[in-house]
C-alpha cells in the first residue's frame, strides 16, 4: 500500500517536472528581470545637448547653446520649462514590461514604422526611442531604443510627455503693447 502511494507520488513529481521543462524549453520568455529598470541608466539630463522629433519627413531639432534654441524648422528661443520637463522624462523613463525575443515582428507592435521618434545627445552619443502602437489593454505604448534588441511596454503618459509640437517647444512671450 505505502510503494502503492509512494509510485503515484512519484508519477505525479515526473509529470509536473515534465510539464515545467516543456513550458521552459517550447515557449520564449517575457523577460521581466527587474520591473521598472531604466531605459537609459548612467545617463544625465545635465548632459543631453540635443533633441530631435522625427514624424514622417518633419523634424523638430533643438540644441543647447547656453539656453535651448529650437533650429529647425524654424530658428528661435525654445521654452525652457517645457524642455527641462521632457529631460527629466528622458532621465526617470522606465519601462513596465520588456520582451527579449529578436524573433519578434515588429510590425504587430507598430515598429516596423514608428509613429514618431525622439532622438537625444549625450556625451557624443546619439540615443534612439521609437513610439509603436498602443496596447489593446491598459494604458501602455510599445517602443524600442537603439541600444536594445528588446522590446518595452511603457506607460502612455509618459510617451505623451515627450511627444512634443513645435507650438509646445516654442517660447512663449508676452508683447508689450506698442
Amino acid at each position: 500500500m505505502i510503494l502503492r502511494k509512494l509510485w503515484v507520488y512519484l508519477s505525479i513529481l515526473v509529470v509536473v517536472a515534465g510539464i515545467w521543462a516543456a513550458m521552459e524549453f517550447f515557449f520564449p520568455k517575457k523577460s521581466e528581470d527587474i520591473k521598472n529598470q531604466a531605459l537609459f541608466p548612467g545617463i544625465s539630463s545635465a548632459k543631453i545637448v540635443e533633441i530631435q522629433w522625427r514624424r514622417g519627413a518633419d523634424v523638430i531639432h533643438l540644441k543647447k547653446e547656453g539656453s535651448w534654441k529650437i533650429i529647425q524648422p524654424i530658428s528661435g528661443p525654445a521654452d525652457s520649462k517645457v524642455v527641462e520637463g521632457i529631460l527629466q522624462t528622458l532621465n526617470t523613463l522606465r519601462w513596465e514590461r520588456k520582451w527579449s525575443d529578436p524573433r519578434q515582428d515588429l510590425k504587430e507592435f507598430g515598429l516596423d514604422i514608428p509613429r514618431w521618434k525622439i532622438l537625444f545627445l549625450t556625451q557624443g552619443k546619439w540615443f534612439e526611442i521609437q513610439v509603436g502602437n498602443k496596447t489593446a489593454v491598459g494604458n501602455t505604448c510599445y517602443i524600442k531604443i537603439s541600444n536594445s534588441s528588446d522590446l518595452f511596454l511603457i506607460e502612455e503618459h509618459l510617451v505623451k510627455e515627450l511627444d512634443r509640437d513645435l507650438s509646445a517647444l516654442n517660447e512663449k512671450k508676452i508683447k508689450e503693447g506698442p
